[in-house]
């Protein structure tokens, strides 16, 4: 995730920390969800979780990297750290899950493991290190990314717009009409034709093209809610909050058609990101916290300090739910919305703590990208 510079509240965009720790919060709660029970509450924020919340940090890195010069040299380098540092997560995922359970394991081929490290995740055994496809998913859009400052840059934001629009109907669009299709076939019997066809034809671009909309997307609106806020309603704030509970009220009714019910174990429901809801719900957040972005002296401080540790975060709570999970059913099998919200908060207290202290130790911070890079500071100062 693409961090801002200092934390030094004078300097960032405190709108895109709050909603990074936000996002972040509610990753967390949405990994080993078996500890919040199957109550209608429990699966509302569930589903917030998974519509919303990875898309939040698409947008966030659109508007950083879009709002900063670009180096070439520089930004090549940190594509490069950050593939290392995915490859030596995943690493330690893998060492963890043979020590914890390799004696009931058989290993797994030279190929799967090093197919795992290029990006696959290993099945067999099932590995819990599946969230790390957000990072592959950010290293190809970083890749691009020149390419689409240099169009940003130059002038010709109609070409960009031009490719949005595209993004929205072949991803957007094309999974709502697939989801209507499947839920009336499946329900009524009634049978539509898939587009399938013509988007595998035509269409140049991987399903994870849905993040690049969401990529694109986030300087738009940080330019139309942030930069220029003071040219929008006083009433944009209120329109945003209620559109975005008609959004949010439409997915949990797709969800409801399509799985039968809202309460009940947690079934995942397709690419959520790319509903029509999701998309617009994600739109209205972002843009609420955009234009309602105001100082508020201490508690910028504790948000910039999270937002900053997102990564860290990211990369190793999955570690912990698995250990978590592990631990939970020998010594207190108690399963509650309540009791899922705490070990949400234990696994990001914990996660801060442990990558906090790998941020002191040369050489590990390096490998694992862990923030605040203290040693490059110290040898500019």
């Amino acid at each position: 995730m693409e961090k801002q510079a200092s934390i030094d509240t004078s300097s960032r965009l405190s709108y895109i920390d709050y909603l990074e720790v936000l996002a972040i919060t509610f990753i967390v709660y949405c990994h080993y969800s078996v500890t919040a029970g199957t109550s209608p509450a429990a699966n509302i924020l569930l589903l917030f979780s998974f519509s919303f919340c990875v898309s939040i940090f698409f947008m966030a890195n659109g508007t950083l990297l879009m709002n900063h010069p670009l180096n070439l040299k520089k930004h090549l380098k940190k594509i490069l750290w950050l593939f290392i540092a995915t490859a030596a997560w995943k690493a330690v995922y893998l060492l963890t899950y043979y020590l914890t359970q390799g004696h009931t394991l058989s290993p797994a081929t030279t190929k799967d493991i090093f197919n795992y490290f290029l990006g696959y995740d290993l099945t067999d055994p099932e590995i819990p290190a599946s969230h790390f496809w957000f990072m592959y998913e950010l290293i190809g859009l970083y890749l691009i990314f020149p390419l689409i400052k240099i169009v940003h840059d130059s002038g010709h934001r109609e070409i960009l717009k031009y490719l949005m629009i595209l993004l929205f109907l072949f991803v957007f669009v094309y999974s709502e009409y697939e989801n209507i299709v499947l839920l009336l076939e499946d329900r009524y019997g009634i049978e539509l034709f898939s587009l399938y066809p013509l988007k595998s034809s035509i269409f140049p671009l991987d399903k994870g093209s849905g993040f690049l909309l969401y990529f694109l997307l986030g300087p738009v609106l940080h330019d139309h809610f942030y930069v220029h806020r003071q040219d929008r309603s006083r009433f944009t704030p209120v329109l945003l909050f209620f559109l975005f509970f008609f959004f949010y009220a439409l997915l949990v009714a797709e969800k409801t058609l399509t799985t039968g019910s809202i309460v009940g174990d947690w079934e995942k429901w397709g690419d959520m990101h790319f509903r029509l809801g999701a998309f617009g719900g994600t739109v209205c957040l972002y843009s609420f916290f955009a234009y309602c972005s105001r100082p508020i002296k201490g508690l910028d401080k504790i948000a910039a300090f999270v937002s900053i540790r997102t990564m860290n975060i990211y990369c190793i709570h999955m570690l912990l739910c698995y250990l978590f999970i592990l631990l939970h059913y020998q010594i207190w099998p108690f399963i509650s919305l309540g009791m899922h919200i705490l070990k949400t908060f234990i696994i990001i207290i914990l996660s801060l703590l442990i990558t906090e202290i790998m941020t002191y130790i040369p050489g590990l911070s390096r490998l694992f990208g862990v923030k605040p890079d203290r040693f490059s500071k110290r040898k500019k100062g």
